[in-house]
């Protein structure tokens, strides 16, 4: 199932690229791979795809403290939102989990706000199995790139930040193991300085 999850997700990742309007295309510099849990539930990691624009970013300077910023902080963003990968509805990535060893089932998840110790347990299958999740993301979006994908839609490599909406050390690593070498230096530099 987890391949059948790769396979689909990674679909669904081209198609909504390479379906974005040509008129957008010249001028989105970075992609986001906005990671989450859909309901704060580690059994539903969800990448949202969105990206930005040249034309947004500079709309966006006036109400960022800086204009690295207003380029690179996700808060400063369309945030249009056009697939996503993972969630609930997802049934093959539930099917995927489900074959996993992280798995617990609904009622363990009610269970465990009363029993510290199986909801320790839980939140602990829970993180390895976003940590498997987070593994996948980022080799779909290496990927991306070795097949061309970004290459032929936007005429050159752009950056795909894999991130959460807060900014830190792992996150970071995501973004830097997702992109080829030298196409998020500028956003390096950018999460460097604070």
């Amino acid at each position: 199932m987890k391949q059948k999850f790769i396979e689909s997700s990674f679909d669904k990742l081209k198609l909504a690229l390479e379906n974005i309007s040509d008129t957008d295309t010249s001028d989105i510099y970075a992609v986001s791979f906005l990671y989450q849990n859909e309901d704060d539930d580690p059994r539903f990691p969800t990448i949202t795809v969105s990206y930005n624009t040249n034309e947004n970013f500079k709309e966006s300077i006036q109400d960022a403290s800086d204009e690295s910023e207003a380029r690179w902080n996700y808060a400063y963003w369309l945030q249009n939102e056009i697939e996503s990968v993972g969630g609930k509805n997802d049934e093959v990535l539930n099917s995927w989990f489900l074959q996993t060893p992280y798995f617990y089932s609904d009622e363990d998840d009610e269970r465990a706000s009363n029993d510290e110790s199986l909801f320790n347990i839980i939140m602990e299958k829970g993180s390895k199995f976003n940590d498997e999740f987070i593994d996948v993301v980022i080799n779909l979006t290496k990927r991306l790139f070795s097949e061309k994908v970004i290459l032929r839609k936007f005429g050159k490599e752009i950056p795909i930040l894999v991130h959460e909406l807060e900014i830190y050390d792992k996150p970071i690593s995501w973004t830097l193991r997702s992109n080829p070498e030298g196409i998020v230096d500028e956003y390096l530099e950018w999460t460097n300085s604070f």
